[in-house]
C-alpha cells in the first residue's frame, strides 16, 4: 500500500542519530493486542548506495544493497537495455541529490532524474512507493547470481521488511507530528523532506 515517507535531507545525520518520537503507538508502550502497528519511534537512515557488481551475462557476482541496485533491474533504455552498474549509480546519485534538494518525486519527476543522469534511460518498472522507500532508508538487495537481464523483477521479495516499517498513511500522529511536531521541527531545520504517496513534497 501507498504510503508517506520521511527522508533524511541533511547528509550530516548519521543512521540511527535522529528519531521521530512523536508517532504512535511508541513500540515500548503499545498493546498488541488492541493497537495498530507501533509507528514510533522512528529512527532514519539514509539511503544507501552500493556499486553493483556484474559477470559477463549480467549475473550479481556478489550480493548489493540499496539504489543503485534497484536502479540495474527496473531501469531500461529505448532498446530495452538496462544500465550499466556505473550508470545505475549515477542515476542513483541524481535521484538522491533531487530529494536532498527537496524536489517533487512523482514518477514524471524520477524519469526526467533518470534521463538526466543517464541519457536515453526511462523509468522502465520503476514505482514512486518503491523509490520513495529507498530514499528513506528501506533496504533492497539482489543476491548472488541474480539475473539483471531481466525487467520486472519481483521488487517486493528483495526488500528487507523486517528493517524498514511503512507509514500508515491513516496514522494522526504522523500528520499532527507533520502540522506542528517533531516531524515539522526536522522539516524546518533542513534535515528531512516529507514525500505525500504520490512523490509530491509535503
Amino acid at each position: 500500500m501507498p504510503s508517506p515517507a520521511i527522508c533524511i535531507r541533511s547528509t550530516s545525520v548519521q543512521n540511527g542519530s535522529f528519531s521521530i518520537r512523536d508517532m504512535w503507538p511508541s513500540r515500548s508502550l503499545a498493546n498488541p493486542v488492541k493497537d495498530p502497528a507501533p509507528q514510533g519511534p522512528r529512527y532514519l537512515r539514509q539511503p544507501e548506495i552500493n556499486l553493483p557488481s556484474i559477470d559477463g551475462n549480467g549475473a550479481i557476482t556478489r550480493a548489493v544493497r540499496g539504489l543503485a541496485a534497484y536502479v540495474l533491474t527496473n531501469v531500461v533504455n529505448g532498446a530495452n537495455a538496462r544500465p550499466t552498474p556505473a550508470q545505475a549509480v549515477l542515476i542513483a546519485e541524481e535521484i538522491v541529490t533531487e530529494m536532498r534538494a527537496g524536489s517533487d518525486m512523482e514518477l514524471l519527476d524520477i524519469g526526467g532524474y533518470i534521463t538526466a543522469a543517464a541519457a536515453g534511460f526511462l523509468v522502465g518498472s520503476v514505482t514512486v512507493q518503491d523509490v520513495l522507500r529507498l530514499l528513506s532508508g528501506a533496504q533492497y538487495t539482489l543476491p548472488v547470481g541474480h539475473d539483471t537481464t531481466l525487467l520486472n523483477p519481483n521488487n517486493a521479495s528483495f526488500f528487507d521488511e523486517g528493517a524498514f516499517q511503512d507509514i500508515v498513511p491513516e496514522d494522526s500522529s504522523f500528520w499532527i507530528s507533520l502540522a506542528e511536531g517533531q516531524i515539522a521541527r526536522a522539516k524546518a531545520a533542513d534535515l528531512v523532506v516529507v514525500y505525500a504517496e504520490d512523490g509530491t513534497t509535503l
